[in-house]
């Protein structure tokens, strides 16, 4: 049996990857590979998804692959929202594991209603056990933060294979890059911090977030055997992205005609960034929540420079950064055999055209002339009297 372990790392295409494993979960199951649930509620999507795989009607869109109704199927299927335990089920699982095992890690509030890990571990073995797959997939961006000092956690996993032949496949983000976006989703999800140009960046340095050897080390250190496959994330959008670069590294045989397209997550402007940051620390959690939700649907960021020429760490922190990562890039080369392995690293030193404070200003002046699709009175005047200075010309 193969066994494929996607590692993550963050912000690197997880999201789509986890849509198009679940939903294409039956397909790949006639195929030979297992995508298991890990939870009740996943479990009794997957009697309904058998079900509805049967009927007639499904058996012919699978002929069709992604032309008529097939591709009508595909785009109501990527617009499905299903609860966090039946769409990210593993990362269902690693969040119960480390929150089991450390004092530091709570379950998030949308996994909530797991049962124990013991049980989660036993569902995916029933199911190994139980549909005798050739392969099986477990994909989790969760599981970098398993890498360093969670041996017995990964061992748990492990011991579900005995014998089997792994593959560990994980993706790295160009660090200045990945740092900003990682930043921004911690921003989006209520996290109350500082700018990363103001010491920010501080929380960073010590964790799998900027040395990405953590995120590595325990899974080697418990499957020394495992076949390592690291990409660097600019070659997987050049491959067509996460779903596609996933398929030709796997070293699986996926079936024809499925769905493959997705909406990955929303990302945030930097600058509407910025004033969530404000808005997290300046208001209680619902307003605050009001206020994301809010900017993440507004068009202010249409009349804004592109995310990539907004400035957030400034020329100092910039050498900073590029300094203290070139180790962690050494150490990248030297387990993946590619050197360098992020082409164009020294780039990460080039301050970006725009400040943030200046970009920041001009949305909040732009959003300040109409907030009338902000209905939540403490956000709205939060918008309403807040000021930002420009960045000094």
């Amino acid at each position: 049996m193969k066994v494929i372990l996607f590692t993550g790392h963050h912000k690197v295409g997880s999201t789509s990857l986890q849509k198009f494993l679940l939903h294409n979960r039956m397909a790949l199951l006639e195929q030979g590979i297992l995508y298991p649930s890990t939870a009740p509620a996943g479990l009794a999507q997957d009697l309904q998804a058998a079900l509805a795989w049967n009927r007639p009607g499904q058996r012919l869109m699978r002929g069709l692959g992604l032309r008529g109704a097939g591709l009508q199927a595909a785009r109501a299927l990527g617009r499905a929202r299903w609860p966090a335990n039946v769409a990210e089920p593993h990362n269902a699982l690693a969040f119960k594991l480390l929150s089991e095992g450390t004092r530091s890690w709570k379950l998030p509030e949308y996994h909530r209603g797991l049962p124990h890990s013991r049980q989660m571990l036993q569902t995916v073995a029933a199911q190994v056990a139980t549909l005798q797959p050739q392969a099986v997939i477990l994909a989790s961006e969760v599981f970098a933060n398993m890498g360093l000092g969670q041996q017995q956690m990964i061992r748990r996993i492990a011991d579900l294979f005995p014998g089997a032949e792994v593959r560990i496949i994980t993706v790295f983000r160009q660090i200045d890059s990945y740092l900003a976006a990682w930043h921004m989703q911690r921003l989006r999800f209520g996290a109350r911090l500082a700018p990363l140009a103001e010491g920010g960046l501080q929380d960073y340095w010590d964790t799998v977030h900027f040395d990405y050897r953590q995120a590595l080390a325990g899974w080697r250190a418990v499957l020394p055997e495992a076949e390592l496959v690291l990409r660097p994330y600019e070659e997987v959008k050049a491959a067509g992205g996460s779903v596609a670069d996933f398929m030709a590294v796997s070293g699986l045989r996926f079936p024809r005609g499925l769905i493959r397209r997705f909406q990955a997550n929303a990302s945030l402007h930097p600058a509407l960034a910025e004033l969530a940051r404000r808005g997290n620390l300046a208001l209680a959690p619902e307003p605050a929540a009001a206020l994301r939700q809010f900017l993440q649907r507004s068009a202010a960021a249409r009349g804004l420079p592109s995310a990539a020429d907004v400035e957030v760490y400034g020329a100092g922190l910039r050498r900073e950064l590029l300094e203290r990562f070139h180790p962690v890039h050494a150490a990248l080369g030297q387990l993946s055999g590619r050197h360098p392995f992020f082409v164009g690293l020294e780039a990460a030193a080039a301050v970006r055209p725009h400040p943030l404070p200046e970009v920041a200003a001009a949305a909040l002046a732009q959003l300040q002339r109409d907030l009338s699709g902000l209905p939540d009175a403490a956000a709205r005047q939060f918008l309403q009297q807040l000021q930002l200075p420009a960045a000094a010309k």
